[in-house]
């Protein structure tokens, strides 16, 4: 079975996904970083990324305290170029053309994608 990635450098936000995505029964990693994002989806073999949960704005690398504003385009480009199902949830208002994309906190439609989307991609 592939991995579902969540990119999300908050650690309360990224436990609570966690939490749902592991309950729906779904191997996930977290990256906090656009690098770690980038690596992790370049992977090939046991453990490839099959879906991804992106935040919209976060570090681009370790130490590096200053979200950057869009850095889940390039996760989600990423995501598109390897023809991997992504979702968006962020707290901001949602950018013009990117689709899906959640509000933090909406559980209920993250359950919905998670089961129509993301469990048939990872090979579940």
């Amino acid at each position: 079975m592939r991995t579902l990635l969540l990119v999300e450098d908050d650690d309360l936000k990224a436990k609570a996904i966690l939490k749902i995505v592991t309950l729906a029964g779904i191997p996930a990693e977290r990256a906090s970083t656009m690098v770690e994002a980038a690596r992790l989806l370049r992977r090939e073999g046991e453990g490839q990324i099959g879906a991804v949960i992106t935040d919209w704005q976060f570090p681009f690398n370790i130490g590096t305290n200053v979200p950057v504003d869009h850095a889940g385009e390039v996760v989600v480009r990423m995501a598109q170029d390897r023809q991997v199902p992504y979702i968006v949830i962020s707290g901001r208002d949602p950018v013009e053309g990117v689709k899906p994309w959640l509000e933090v906190g909406n559980t209920n439609d993250l359950k919905a994608w998670l089961q129509t989307v993301a469990v048939p991609a990872l090979g579940g």
